[in-house]
């Protein structure tokens, strides 16, 4: 089993990759598990009020400004993100430019040299894109646990997809009868370079994100797993998750589109995403356990 990824935050630790295999190691019983520990330095503490999420991204987010100096290079920009590891993947892209401008471009390029290359010729024309020719394809949303999920995916010239959600508190109305409007929004956002083209075997493009767990029976606790896609094959008209083979959540498929929010990873079981045509024929089916995530 690969080692998992966490970052250690004073003495807590924090799951980033391998939250499925922690699932595993939990049904069977191990004692321990390898892991890859990223330790996060702060001087803010860990008190009850604070999310951990929150306080990893400022600190990785003042390390990034530290290592790159792009606030003295591109003064104002802002590279804030929501989620613990994005930086990590910028940092590595901006690495991967000086070795473009070094090695193909035969230029006596510096870190700093790389990180304004990067932001001109790279960042900012890809967010330029994804905003003026309108690319972001929305997908049906879901509610869980008092959050709306609307998932989202774009493609960008560079040849990858770029896919993610925005959540938020739905609007509702207060004990006075007054409209509340939706608040406390988030987003998520990652990239790929798998693309359905490149794959004619697929059957269903599918995108999934862990959202949060749910505690079962015993103490077992299910990722929850907002999963969402487009149909490869023609006369899908219905979308299922299911786990141990119980359907726990279904959606109608709307301008080729589906979203699906149920529990994965749950004991030693795991999701299934099938595709039926209007007769209740199964056209596709996609399991999420994958070789890479045990």
């Amino acid at each position: 089993m690969p080692p998992i990824e966490v970052y250690k935050v004073g003495e807590a630790y924090f799951v980033i990759d391998g939250n499925h295999r922690v699932s595993i190691a939990k049904q069977e019983k191990f004692i321990s598990i390898e892991a890859r520990v990223i330790e996060v330095r702060t001087d803010v503490p860990l008190t009850p009020d604070i999310q951990p999420d929150d306080l990893i991204v400022k600190a990785e987010y003042a390390q990034f400004i530290n290592d790159t100096q792009i606030m003295d290079l591109r003064p104002n920009v802002d590279l804030s993100v929501t989620i613990p590891g994005q930086y990590e993947i910028l940092l590595a892209q901006i690495h991967l430019q000086k070795f473009v401008l070094v090695e193909d471009q035969k230029l006596n390029a510096s870190l700093q040299d790389a990180v304004v290359d990067w932001y001109d010729n790279i960042y900012i024309p890809l967010a330029e894109t994804i905003r003026d020719r309108g690319l972001l394809r929305w997908f049906p949303d879901r509610t869980w646990a008092g959050r709306s999920y609307v998932p989202v995916t774009a493609r960008t010239t560079t040849g990858l997809e770029v896919f993610g959600y925005v959540s938020f508190a739905p609007g509702h109305r207060d004990e006075n009868g007054d409209d509340v409007e939706p608040g406390e929004f988030d987003a998520v956002a990652d990239f790929t370079d798998e693309l359905a083209e490149r794959h004619p075997e697929w059957r269903m493009d599918i995108c999934e994100e862990v959202v949060g767990g749910w505690r079962g029976e015993n103490g077992a606790v299910a990722a929850m797993t907002l999963v969402w896609g487009v149909p490869l094959v023609h006369g899908g008209r219905v979308a299922t998750a299911e786990l141990s083979n119980l359907a726990v959540d279904q959606c109608a498929i709307q301008n080729d589109r589906f979203t699906l929010l149920a529990p994965d990873a749950y004991r030693s079981d795991y999701l299934d995403i099938k595709l039926w045509d209007g007769d209740g024929r199964e056209l596709a089916a996609e399991s999420l356990y994958v070789e890479d995530d045990v």
